[in-house]
């Protein structure tokens, strides 16, 4: 519980470091901390640890950004701990005012320690929503799949929150 509050505060702490941060014209980067609830399926195994994804990235269009991703252990399911990098395209469309539409493609590199070992890079994707929550902090929620080898299927659910600069 101690290490899901750290995770907490660092996610109000990055969601305000944007708004005391100098004002630019143009909010061309954003960053985003969220907690990811990481699912491993693996020879009739499912193993859930709890990580701390950021992502840093660059709008390139109104409809189109590049992001690059790394997630950490903050709480592990029965001795496993993962970590997660990614770089992705995220196309996204406006469906209502201060809310959008994402799909996020890409590459991840999935480790897992503990009872697991290793690592793999496979494609990547998902999908999700993001709606603004001031003028500089947005919250968003997605589902990802971040691997899929054999018996193993990585995918996850994240909420969190970013802030543009």
């Amino acid at each position: 519980m101690k290490t899901i509050s750290r995770v907490l505060v660092s996610l109000v702490l990055v969601a305000t470091a944007g708004i005391a941060s100098a004002q630019t014209a143009a909010k061309d980067f954003y960053v985003e901390g969220g907690l990811l609830g990481l699912k491993f399926k693996a020879n009739n195994t499912v193993d859930t640890p709890k990580l701390a994804r950021f992502i840093v990235g660059k709008e390139i269009s109104a409809n189109l950004a590049v992001e690059a991703m790394g997630a950490f252990t903050v709480e592990k399911a029965d001795g496993l701990s993962a970590n997660e990098l990614g770089v992705f395209a995220k196309p996204k469309m406006l469906v209502a005012k201060d809310t959008n539409a994402f799909i996020r493609v890409g590459a991840a590199r999935t480790g897992a320690g503990g009872s697991g070992s290793g690592h793999i890079t496979r494609a990547a994707y998902g999908f999700g929503v993001e709606t603004q929550l001031t003028k500089d902090v947005y919250g968003q929620i997605d589902y990802m799949h971040y691997a899929k080898s054999g018996d193993l299927n990585v995918r996850g659910f994240t909420v969190s929150v970013g802030t543009r600069f």
